[in-house]
């Protein structure tokens, strides 16, 4: 029961303080918080040796400050190769998620600077989503959908999020097929983070939002849903 509160309370704190920094439209303030935190957590969970962290940190300014000559089909490919290894690829496993966060961060603050009401519509939903899976999975219980990956997702609370979220996204204006595409990765984002905890043997990331875990055990149902939403705004705006 505390630690039930202890969720909700810090939850909360966080949503507030995303509302603060969108109504003072102070975006890349949040932009640099996540890209900080994301850092750390890679550092604190031992993904990477701190000896390492500046490689990836000029990636990052690289991607930010000469964007306009990468292709953003190109950093989306990137980013799904490297999924794809540290899925599949062991020995490259570290080094790939590492990349896929480097990246991930870039199309943050890509989509922040370009579109937006899509990236903050994203962040809404990615709590909305985590938020209704946690209460309706607590509520309707029943069969749980990958106990050995990801022991609390439940069958009811993961439909319950998705229908929610889909709603959201037809309500909002997207055709049918973007808004199940959406809505299907918040969870898959969600599950293939956990899938990656499990092989390196940790349970979250950090502990810098106590119960909720760290940054990355945050925006892990973002992640899919990211990709998706540049992808989008490539072919339909």
């Amino acid at each position: 029961m505390v630690n039930n509160a202890n969720r909700i309370i810090v939850g909360l704190l966080i949503l507030i303080s995303v509302i603060i920094i969108y109504f003072f439209e102070v975006d890349l303030l949040l932009i640099l918080i996540v890209s900080l935190l994301s850092f750390y957590d890679l550092v604190k969970s031992n993904i990477i040796k701190i000896n390492y962290l500046y490689i990836y940190l000029l990636i990052l300014i690289f991607l930010i400050f000469f964007s306009e000559y990468v292709s953003l089909y190109l950093i989306l490919f990137v980013s799904l190769l490297s999924v794809f290894f540290f899925i599949f690829e062991n020995k490259y496993r570290n080094i790939s998620f590492v990349i896929s966060i480097t990246i991930f961060l870039y199309l943050f603050y890509f989509l922040s600077l370009n579109y937006r009401d899509l990236f903050y519509l994203i962040i809404f939903l990615s709590f909305l989503n985590d938020t209704s899976a946690y209460v309706f999975g607590n509520i309707i219980k029943g069969p749980l959908i990958a106990p050995s990956i990801s022991p609390k997702k439940t069958w009811s609370g993961t439909v319950s999020s998705f229908m929610i979220s889909f709603l959201f996204l037809i309500f909002y204006g997207f055709n049918i097929f973007v808004s199940i595409l959406i809505s299907i990765s918040f969870f898959l984002g969600d599950l293939l983070f956990s899938y990656f905890k499990r092989n390196i043997g940790i349970k979250d990331f950090s502990l810098i939002f106590s119960s909720h875990g760290g940054i990355l055990d945050r925006i892990d149902s973002m992640f899919l849903a990211l990709i998706i939403i540049n992808l989008y705004t490539l072919t339909s705006l």
